[in-house]
C-alpha cells in the first residue's frame, strides 16, 4: 500500500463489486482506532480515518467539508464536473493532426521523418497535404498481426519539432520516458483538448453501438495518463478496458462527446446517437430543494404553478434525498418567474445569491452513499481514494432455483422475519408468475428478479437441450451431470428425503454433497450456457433475461432496438396464420443400409437471403441486412474456430457461432409467429414452399444418380447411396456434388454416414453409427413418458432388428416378460410412468367438473401429495406413478400409487397390466414382419420352442407425397 502513487492501477471494492481502478489520492498517517469506509454508487469505496474531510452533502448539515465519520447512508460525496459546453468547442486542425499522429504515427530519432499509417486513404492523403504534400504514400501488406494499410512517410523539420514539443515522442510512441505536454494542452481553452482527443479517437478509437462509450486502444501508462488528462478536463468519465481506455459521457457532457464525434468522418461505426445513452449519475442532492423551499413557501407558489405533474412536484419537494437536474431547472424557472412577478428587489437580490450557491452545487457530480462501515486498525494508514467505476453485475447460477432454491429461501426469510436483501442495492427480490415453453411442454414457475444480478437456471437450459435430443430421462442435476459426463469423481449422493437427517447427524457429508452440486452446476452451465452468454452481448436484454426468453423474443428485440434508434415507428403485426410447413416424407420402411444424410446447409436462411424474403412491415429494410450480417459473422467465427489451436479459444468461438446460429434460425420463425410485430405469413409460406421445392429437386437428383431415398426430414434427405459409392470419401464427394444441381446460393452438405437405418414413420427412425451407437428421431418409437422398461425394451429390440438378429429379438421379449412376472425390478423407476402436469390442479378440477376431461392418475396423485406434504404442485411438475390391482384393464386413476411408495419386499404392481404394456410396445414392430412371423417372434415359449429360420424383416415401399407432386398435371 505504501508504494502506491497517484495514477497506479488497483482493485477497489464498491457496491458494484471488485473493480479495476486508478489511485487519485494517497496519504500516510500513524493511526490506532477505527477506519471508516464510505461506499457510494458509481464512485466506489472511499476509506479514510474518521476525521478525514470529504466534500459532500449531509442531511440536516448541508453542503461542505465533513469528517468521514459524520457521513451516513443516503448522504452524498461530491466530485467536480466540467463546465465545458459544445459551444466552447471548435476544431483546431493542427491539434487534431497531432492526435492522429499520437495514435497512428511516430517520429524518427535520427532524422526529421514523420511516419503515419491508416486504412483510410482519404485520411492519409489529408495528412500528406497538411505536412507539405511532399511525402511518399505506399501500401503495407497485411500479415497475421496487422491488417493491410496505407503508410505515409514525409520529412518536415518544423512539423517534427512542433509535434515533439507537444508530447509526441521521438521513436517508439509508447516510450514511457517521453516528454508529456498534454497537461499544458488541457490547460488551454477546451477546444485544444477536444481537438487533440478527436484525432486520437479517429486514429485508434471506436464507438460501442451497444453501450454508447468511446474506446481508445492504448497500451501504455504514458498514453493512458495523457488521454485521461484530456478527457477529465472535458468532463468525460474515464474507465480502464482490456486493451485501452473507455470514455463515458455523463448526462451533462454527452453533447460534448457528441460534438467531438461530429467532427469525425461519418461512417457506420460512429453512427450512434450518444444523446440517447445515459451512463453516469446526474442528480442533485436534496440541499438544492432546501435552498429554494423558503422562496416557494414565502411566495405561496402552489403545485399547479409548476410545469410538472402535481405528483412529481410533491415527490421531489417532500422527503426525497435527490432530484433530477432537468426537473430542478423547471423548479428554478418557476421560482424566478414568481419573484419577478412579485416586484420585490429584496427577494431578487436574495435569489441571485442563492443561484450562485446553486451553480456551485451543480458544478459537481453527486454520488449517494449506500453503506458506511468501520473496522479497528492499528498502524500506518495509507489511505487511497479512487476514481470512477464500471458496472459489473454478478450472476446467481443454480439448478432449478426458481421452483425450489429461491422460493425456499424466501419462505424461510419470511418465517423468521428476515429481509432476503440480496440485490446489489440491498433490495429484496421481486417475484411474479411466469412460464416457458419447451416444444409441446409449458412450464409454469415463480420468476425472480434481483437488482443488479443475473439469475441463470441450468434446469431450463437442460430442458432446451432436450427439445432436440429427446433422450434425457429427466432434468434433475444428477441425471444431467451423468448424461454429459460432468459428475465429479467419487461424487457424494444423498436422497432428498434423507437431507434433514444428514443435517442433524452427518453434516460434513451433507456439505460434500452440496459442494458437488455446485461443481456440477458450474460444469453444466459451462457446457450449455455459452451461446446464451454471447447472445446477451448482442441483445438489448440482460444475461438472465436472455436465458429465459424464447428465440422469437430475442430476434425481435434486435429489430425493435434499431427501429427506436432510428426514430422510426414500429409496424403493426398481421392477423392470420401460416398454411405451409416443412416437407417431411417417407419412401421406405424397414431396415436398410448403408445410409448417408444430405443436409441442405441453413436451408431457410439461405432461401431468405437468396430469394429476397422480407416482411412487408419492415420499412427500413432491416431484415435482410441483419440476417446477412449475422450469417457473415457466423461464417467468420466458424473459420476462426477451425483455425484456432488452443482448445479454450475454440470452445469460446464455438459458443459464439452457436449464438449467431440461434438468432439466424429465428428469422423464419419470426415471419410466422402470430404475436410478432414483424410477422408476414405470406413470406413465411413462400420460404416453406421454396424449401419444399428445393428438397423435391434434391430427391430427384439423388434418384437420377442411382441413390435410394428413404426419408425426407425438413432440411435434409436420408438415402442409400448408389452401388458404386462406398466409403466415407466417396459418400462425401457424391453428396457435396449434388450442390451443382441446386439453385444459386443453395449448398448441399454431408451431415453424416450410418451403417444401417430402421425407418418407421415420418420423422421417426433409428440410425446405427459405424461406432455401433444408436441415434433416435421422433417419439413414436421411444416416448419419454413411457415406462423405463418399455423404453429399454424398444431400444434393445431396435438394435436387434438393425443387426438382423430375429432370434435375439424373441429372447429379449421372453426375458422381459419373465422379469415382469417375477417382479424382477431394480426399483419402481423401472416400471413407473412419469407425466408432466400440463395444467394447474385448479384448471384440472374445473375441466373434470365441466366434463371436458376424465380424471387422470398423475393429477389425482399430485392432489394427494399436496394434502400429505403441504408442498404445492405446479404446472410443469413431473409425477411418477405405477398401476396396482389384478386386471389388465383397470382404471388407472383408481389404481395408482406414487413411485416412491413401492416396496420391493411387498411388490403390489399390476403384473397383468404391465404384461399388456409389453405387448403394446412389441406392437410397434408389427410393420417389420408378416402377421404369422410377428406372432411367433413376440410370444412366450411353448413346447415346440422358437426358430428364426425363414423369418425375414420386411421392407415396404410407400407412395410418397413426392410422387404425387411429380404426377400433378400443370393445367
Amino acid at each position: 500500500m505504501e508504494e502506491l502513487e497517484v495514477g497506479d492501477r488497483i482493485l477497489s471494492e464498491s457496491d458494484t463489486g471488485i473493480e479495476e481502478d486508478r489511485v487519485t489520492e494517497t496519504f500516510a498517517t500513524p493511526f490506532e482506532g477505527d477506519l471508516v469506509t464510505l461506499r457510494a454508487t458509481y464512485l466506489g469505496a472511499v476509506t479514510s480515518t474518521p476525521d478525514h474531510p470529504h466534500y459532500g452533502y449531509r442531511k440536516g448539515e448541508g453542503i461542505g467539508y465533513h469528517a468521514a465519520d459524520e457521513f451516513e447512508s443516503d448522504d452524498y460525496l461530491a466530485r467536480p464536473s466540467s463546465d465545458v459546453t459544445p459551444d466552447d468547442l471548435d476544431l483546431d486542425e493542427d491539434l487534431y493532426l497531432a492526435g492522429l499522429l499520437f495514435a497512428d504515427g511516430h517520429l524518427s530519432k535520427a532524422t526529421n521523418r514523420i511516419t503515419f499509417g491508416n486504412t483510410n486513404h482519404d485520411l492519409v492523403e489529408w495528412m500528406s497535404s497538411q505536412l507539405g504534400g511532399k511525402g511518399t504514400i505506399y501500401r503495407r501488406e497485411g500479415n497475421e498481426r496487422h491488417a493491410p494499410l496505407l503508410r505515409l512517410r514525409t520529412y518536415d523539420s518544423s512539423a517534427h519539432d512542433w509535434l515533439q514539443s507537444i508530447g509526441i515522442p521521438e521513436g517508439n510512441k509508447s516510450a514511457e520516458a517521453a516528454p508529456i505536454s498534454f497537461e499544458q494542452i488541457a490547460e488551454k481553452e477546451p477546444s485544444a483538448a477536444a481537438s487533440l482527443l478527436a484525432g486520437v479517437i479517429e486514429g485508434d478509437g471506436h464507438l460501442s453501438e451497444a453501450n454508447g462509450f468511446v474506446q481508445i486502444a492504448v497500451g501504455t501508462e504514458r498514453g493512458t495518463r495523457a488521454l485521461k488528462t484530456l478527457a477529465q478536463h472535458l468532463g468525460l468519465v474515464v474507465s480502464e478496458k482490456t486493451d485501452g481506455i473507455a470514455l463515458w459521457p455523463t448526462k451533462t457532457t454527452r453533447a460534448v462527446l457528441h460534438r467531438i464525434l461530429s467532427w469525425l468522418q461519418s461512417d457506420e461505426k460512429r453512427a450512434v446517437d450518444i444523446n440517447s445513452k445515459s451512463r453516469r449519475p446526474d442528480e442533485l442532492p436534496f440541499a438544492v430543494i432546501e435552498k429554494v423551499k423558503p422562496f416557494i413557501d414565502h411566495l405561496s407558489i402552489s403545485y399547479e404553478d409548476f410545469p410538472l405533474p402535481r405528483t412529481t412536484v410533491n415527490y421531489y419537494l417532500n422527503g426525497r434525498t435527490s432530484i433530477n437536474r432537468g426537473i430542478f431547472a423547471d423548479i428554478e424557472e418557476t421560482v424566478q418567474a414568481a419573484i419577478s412577478a412579485s416586484g420585490s428587489s429584496y427577494l431578487q437580490q436574495e435569489w441571485e445569491s442563492v443561484c450562485r450557491e446553486l451553480e456551485e452545487i451543480k458544478s459537481y457530480h453527486w454520488f449517494p452513499i449506500r453503506e458506511k462501515t468501520t473496522e479497528p486498525f492499528t498502524g500506518t494508514v495509507y489511505n487511497i481514494e479512487t476514481g470512477n467505476h464500471n458496472y459489473i453485475a454478478s450472476g446467481i447460477l443454480t439448478h432449478n432455483c426458481f421452483s425450489f432454491d429461491l422460493s425456499y429461501l424466501l419462505d424461510r426469510c419470511d418465517l423468521h422475519g428476515v429481509d432476503f436483501a440480496i440485490g446489489r442495492d440491498g433490495s429484496v427480490p421481486r417475484t411474479y408468475d411466469s412460464s416457458m415453453r419447451f416444444a409441446e411442454r409449458t412450464v409454469d414457475y415463480p420468476a425472480v428478479d434481483i437488482v443488479g444480478r443475473h439469475v441463470i437456471d441450468t434446469y431450463f437450459q437442460v430442458m432446451s437441450f432436450d427439445v432436440f435430443s429427446r433422450d434425457l430421462p429427466d432434468y434433475s442435476l444428477k441425471t444431467a451431470a451423468r448424461y454429459f459426463d460432468l459428475a465429479p469423481e467419487a461424487r457424494t449422493y444423498i436422497e432428498g428425503t434423507d437431507i434433514s437427517r444428514a443435517w442433524r447427524e452427518d453434516r460434513d457429508t451433507l456439505l460434500d454433497y452440496a459442494l458437488d452440486d455446485v461443481i456440477e452446476t458450474k460444469r453444466l452451465a459451462g457446457h450449455l450456457s455459452g451461446s446464451t452468454f454471447y447472445l446477451a452481448q448482442m441483445l438489448p436484454m440482460t444475461y438472465g433475461s436472455s436465458a429465459r426468453r424464447g428465440p422469437a423474443a430475442k430476434i425481435e428485440s434486435l429489430f425493435v432496438r434499431e427501429y427506436l434508434r432510428r426514430r422510426h415507428a414500429l409496424p403493426r403485426s398481421e392477423w392470420g396464420s401460416q398454411s405451409m410447413g416443412g416437407y417431411t416424407d417417407i419412401f421406405v420402411t424397414g431396415v436398410m443400409g448403408p445410409i448417408v444424410y444430405a443436409d441442405v446447409e441453413s436451408l431457410y436462411p439461405s432461401i431468405m437471403l437468396n430469394y429476397d424474403v422480407q416482411p412487408s412491415g419492415d420499412a427500413i429494410d432491416l431484415f435482410p441486412q441483419l440476417l446477412e450480417r449475422l450469417t457473415d459473422l457466423r461464417l467468420e467465427t466458424k473459420q476462426d474456430m477451425n483455425e484456432a489451436e488452443d482448445e479454450e479459444i475454440r470452445s469460446e468461438l464455438d459458443a459464439r457461432q452457436s449464438s449467431y446460429k440461434v438468432l439466424i434460425n429465428s428469422f423464419y420463425g419470426l415471419l410466422g409467429f402470430s404475436l410478432s410485430v414483424f410477422n408476414d405469413f405470406e413470406e413465411a409460406d413462400r420460404v416453406a414452399r421454396t424449401g419444399q421445392e428445393i428438397l423435391r429437386q434434391l430427391i430427384g437428383e439423388i434418384q437420377n444418380r442411382g441413390g435410394t431415398v428413404i426419408e425426407v426430414d425438413t432440411d435434409g434427405v436420408l438415402f442409400v447411396p448408389p452401388d458404386g459409392v462406398r466409403g466415407e470419401r466417396a459418400e462425401i464427394d457424391f453428396t457435396v456434388g449434388l450442390t451443382e444441381a441446386m439453385p444459386e446460393g443453395i449448398r448441399v452438405g454431408f451431415d453424416g454416414r450410418y451403417k444401417r437405418m430402421l425407418s418407421y414413420k415420418k420423422k421417426n427412425y433409428a440410425l446405427l453409427t459405424y461406432d455401433d451407437d444408436l441415434k433416435f428421431k421422433g417419439s413414436s418409437l421411444i416416448s419419454r413418458s413411457n415406462e423405463a422398461f418399455g423404453r429399454r425394451f424398444v431400444r434393445q429390440a431396435i438394435r436387434r432388428l438393425l443387426d438382423h438378429d430375429v432370434e435375439g429379438l424373441h429372447d429379449l421379449y421372453v426375458d422381459t416378460r419373465t422379469k415382469i412376472v417375477e417382479h424382477d425390478w431394480k426399483s419402481a423407476d423401472s416400471f413407473a410412468r412419469t407425466e408432466s402436469l400440463k395444467d394447474t390442479i385448479e384448471q384440472y378440477e374445473r375441466d373434470v367438473e365441466e366434463g371436458q376431461r376424465p380424471r387422470a392418475a398423475a393429477y389425482e396423485l399430485a392432489k394427494e401429495k399436496t394434502e400429505k406434504t403441504e408442498q404445492p404442485v405446479r404446472k410443469g411438475d413431473r409425477i411418477s406413478y405405477y398401476i396396482t390391482g389384478d386386471s389388465a384393464d383397470v382404471t388407472a386413476f383408481r389404481h395408482c400409487k406414487r413411485a416412491d411408495e413401492w416396496d420391493p419386499d411387498n411388490p403390489d404392481e399390476n403384473t397383468a397390466y404391465y404384461l399388456k404394456r409389453l405387448d403394446e410396445f412389441a406392437d410397434k414392430f408389427e410393420p417389420f414382419f408378416d402377421e404369422h412371423d410377428f406372432r411367433l417372434v413376440f410370444s412366450p415359449e411353448d413346447l415346440f420352442g422358437f426358430s428364426a429360420e425363414g423369418i425375414d424383416i420386411q421392407r415396404t415401399e410407400h407412395e410418397s407425397d413426392y410422387q404425387e407432386h411429380q404426377d400433378e398435371v400443370p393445367f
